[in-house]
């Protein structure tokens, strides 16, 4: 399962992949290309399987941080060091500064709603309850916040534990023991730091092409499997580009002729089909309307 975000295809993933393996079998195709890959929640699915993949973003910053996973190795310690309010601020305002795949790591996984926008994780009144915690569990130490919060014995108990992976999950534990459930975000960025490494076995599975291309420019070979996830339209942005809908349409239908593309979107011009339609639950929608009332998420392609 991919690294949460806005918009993020988690919790369907396996259904969406399992409709278009369907198609990949009877079609005899192994090629699986992903055109706006965000954070790899339908690709990675397939390269467990064993596919050879190419995942394309316009971003180059998420592609910098996939390279960086499953071709270098993600630098743990930098990772570990907490980014403060400031140091949030420094990395959006002066990416000069920083190395790219950096730059979109601290996007996403310190992000409020993980929405690569600037606003911090934290408000400024939670930022310091935060960092205790995560100096607990990352570096075993200990201030008066964390005596505050929980007994001794519990923090003897966290504490014991040989590394901050074990320290995560026990501090987990007492946080639900103690019905403090409003801390356990703060171990949210350590739980995606967790998932970013364990990428790293993927290398070692089906053949995977990363670039940072527009997606028009993008080579598809005939008898592809394509799969979309586009910037939804009516919907706010992750990035700060604009996106032609109408090209896009026109395009999807273009390659349609060659290969089997799969669409994710809320609506589709009349001559795609609906083929599976599911509840997305996202910050999406730009009338900010509740998770309960927003609009079915749908899979789509082209008409026969």
């Amino acid at each position: 399962m991919a690294i949460p975000y806005m918009g993020s295809k988690n919790k369907s993933a396996s259904k969406i992949v399992n409709i278009i393996e369907e198609y990949c079998k009877s079609n005899n195709s192994k090629i699986i290309i992903d055109l706006f890959t965000w954070w790899f929640a339908i690709w990675e699915e397939f390269l467990k399987k064993w596919y050879t993949v190419m995942a394309n973003d316009k971003n180059k910053y998420v592609i910098a941080l996939l390279n960086k996973v499953i071709n270098e190795k993600l630098d743990e310690n930098k990772c570990l060091e907490w980014v403060s309010r400031e140091k949030f601020k420094d990395v959006l305002e002066n990416k000069n500064k920083y190395e790219d795949w950096y730059i979109w790591y601290v996007m996403c996984i310190w992000s409020f709603w993980n929405n690569q926008k600037k606003w911090y994780l934290f408000g400024e009144d939670n930022e310091i309850k935060k960092y205790s915690l995560y100096q607990l569990v990352v570096n075993k130490k200990v201030d008066d916040f964390v005596k505050w919060i929980m007994p001794q014995k519990y923090i003897d108990w966290i504490i014991k534990q040989d590394n901050w992976h074990k320290r995560r999950m026990a501090l987990k534990k007492v946080l639900w023991v103690l019905s403090n459930r409003n801390d356990l975000e703060s171990l949210e960025r350590l739980q995606s730091l967790e998932r970013l490494e364990s990428l790293g076995s993927l290398q070692s599975l089906g053949s995977c092409k990363l670039t940072s291309l527009d997606y028009a420019e993008v080579d598809i070979p005939n008898n592809a499997i394509v799969y979309c996830d586009p910037p939804y339209q009516w919907t706010t942005t992750y990035a700060e580009w604009w996106f032609n809908y109408v090209e896009f349409w026109d395009y999807i239908r273009k390659i349609s002729k060659t290969n089997k593309v799969f669409i994710s979107e809320y609506n589709a011009p009349d001559y795609f089909e609906t083929i599976y339609e599911f509840s997305q639950k996202s910050s999406l929608a730009w009338w900010f309307q509740s998770h309960n009332n927003q609009p079915n998420e749908k899979l789509f392609t082209l008409k026969h």
